[in-house]
């Protein structure tokens, strides 16, 4: 075999192999969607591909594929605020007012004590706490005095409809959570037994 015979053998080879690397698919330039950073929220992309030649003019293309997430699952809580055991502003437990220097249970706020004895009947594991409040007027002394008699005679009349008296504490707050100089409306709302649930 001659020079020339060698010489065009490798040069048909290297062409075969430079057509040959030339013909090899490139790969599909990303779109958006895979190229996003931190997509965050349970984004995932569409990896089904879609079908252009399928495609009308009018047709939306999307590969937004993400679904509204499940609601988070939330341990059976009761409703209201709770802080530290005790768990205020229970919207089934209404606090019961009381008239200006008075402890004795009105004729209106005698329902209230039902709605407490079904709470407790539907919550055994819990136990309530009567807490006595009065308004800014008389001095410390006295209204630590009549907050404890209102918090006991609200536990005298939840034992009468028969709430059983362990699942019942007390406690006066007298006047330490009064507004001061208020409204004839804020100082019927201070003169209150206060409803909290005791969750341990």
């Amino acid at each position: 075999m001659n020079i020339f015979s060698k010489k065009l053998i490798i040069a048909v080879a290297g062409a075969l192999l430079l057509f040959a690397t030339g013909c090899v698919k490139k790969p599909s330039r990303p779109t958006p969607d895979l190229t996003m950073i931190n997509p965050g929220d349970g984004y995932q992309p569409e990896t089904t591909p879609i079908d252009i030649n399928n495609v009308r003019p009018y047709d939306v293309i999307t590969t937004d594929t993400r679904t509204t997430p499940p609601p988070l699952v939330l341990e059976d809580r009761p409703a209201g605020n709770l802080v530290g055991n005790e768990l205020r502003n229970v919207p089934d437990l209404q606090p019961i007012y009381f008239g200006f220097d008075r402890s004795a249970i009105e004729q209106k706020e005698r329902a209230k004590f039902q709605a407490i004895k079904d709470y407790l009947a539907k919550n055994p594991q819990y136990r309530i706490l009567f807490e006595g409040h009065c308004d800014w007027r008389g001095t410390a002394e006295y209204n630590m005095a009549l907050g404890d008699r209102r918090a006991n005679s609200a536990k005298k009349y939840a034992v009468s409809i028969g709430i059983d008296p362990k699942k019942i504490d007390v406690r006066s707050k007298g006047s330490t959570e009064a507004t001061e100089r208020g409204s004839n409306d804020v100082m019927a709302k201070d003169r209150r037994a206060e409803i909290v649930v005791l969750v341990k």
